[in-house]
């Protein structure tokens, strides 16, 4: 490429000379070397340090299965010796010795509430309830916070324009 550069810049004496020629291709064969040993270098250094992230995963992974099963392991001891135990006796007390039930008043979560109210407990789930997926959920609700918005839009945009 120098020589076809030469035709533009004209001739020299330094063109001229081969050996000058010769050294100067060397120098640059070198440099290229020396880049091309870097980027291997360097890619085998990341490749490295690839491999030792994902051993420090593989170990990692490891650890969290030996731990689940030590857990399993230990729950099914558990559950095992508890099978074999008698349970303890149940300790009974006579009705006389009992203490009498509260009133509906003096209970804590009927505090501040009508005397004659009872306190609401917390519903039981419906069967509707329990077919809905949180996804179709989420998706409504999606729906509904774009429609929103766009109806917000709509009514901005009237009010301006009158």
């Amino acid at each position: 490429m120098d020589k076809a550069l030469g035709l533009f810049r004209g001739k020299s004496a330094e063109d001229t000379d081969p050996a000058a020629r010769a050294a100067s291709i060397r120098a640059a064969r070198i440099a290229y070397t020396e880049r091309e040993e870097a980027k291997a270098a360097k890619a085998e250094k990341e490749e490295l340090r690839k491999q030792g992230r994902e051993q420090r995963k593989q170990d990692r992974r490891d650890e969290r299965e030996r731990q689940k099963s030590n857990s399993e392991s230990v729950t099914r001891a558990r559950a095992n010796s508890s099978s074999t135990e008698k349970p303890a006796p149940f300790a009974a007390t006579a009705y006389a010795q009992s203490a009498p039930p509260q009133p509906a008043a003096a209970l804590p979560e009927a505090a501040g509430k009508t005397p004659g109210r009872v306190a609401q407990t917390a519903r039981p789930a419906r069967p509707q309830d329990l077919k809905r997926s949180k996804g179709a959920r989420s998706a409504w609700l999606g729906f509904a916070a774009w429609f929103r918005k766009r109806l917000l839009r709509l009514s901005r945009m009237v009010r301006l324009s009158s």
